[in-house]
């Protein structure tokens, strides 16, 4: 009896954890695929990708949204990657892959080769408020407080419901004070 409950236990968790890997694999192709559709120009698109982004709980969506806001995002035309812009000079370009780790040297390329991820100012608006709401739930409370004051100065609907939840899940009596 005891051998066929460890065994009964061993399928749960066997199982359990074939499901959190596909979900984890799931997660990363869906922030794959709105990583590529910010390289259109359908600003509907990119708008769309954005969101997802944001929402996606990827620790490497804050970057992405930086850098995209910066507009140090763009697109290498010759293989449809996404690069950053590590410097320019001129015409020319120093640009190194997305996630490229820091021992990777920099590629330099003209330009014409690369493509700047084009966005409006209701992009701007957007990406701005997905990265409130992301450092609105970062670990650190001063970089919550500092969300908190960048989404008080612009308060729409939106905004004021992230700071309702955000004052509903706060701990930190500071931030729950900026909040009020």
């Amino acid at each position: 009896m005891f051998r066929k409950i460890i065994q009964h236990l061993a399928i749960f968790f066997t199982v359990s954890l074939v499901n959190v890997t596909l979900v984890a694999a799931q997660s990363a192709a869906s922030f794959d695929q709105d990583l590529a559709r910010l390289a259109t120009r359908d600003f509907d698109q990119i708008n769309s990708a954005v969101v997802n982004i944001g929402n996606s709980g990827d620790e490497r969506a804050l970057n992405v949204l930086e850098l995209l806001l910066g507009g140090d995002l763009y697109v290498q035309k010759q293989t449809d990657q996404l690069v950053k812009i590590v410097e320019k000079d001129g015409s020319k370009y120093l640009i190194s892959p997305l996630f490229a780790d820091s021992s990777t040297v920099p590629e330099q390329v003209k330009s014409p080769s690369v493509k700047k991820i084009g966005l409006n100012n209701q992009l701007r608006g957007l990406i701005k408020a997905q990265m409130a709401a992301l450092n609105i739930r970062h670990p650190d409370a001063s970089v919550r407080m500092d969300a908190i004051t960048q989404l008080m100065g612009s308060l729409d609907q939106d905004s004021f419901s992230l700071l309702e939840k955000a004052s509903a899940n706060e701990k930190h009596a500071k931030v729950l004070e900026t909040i009020h």
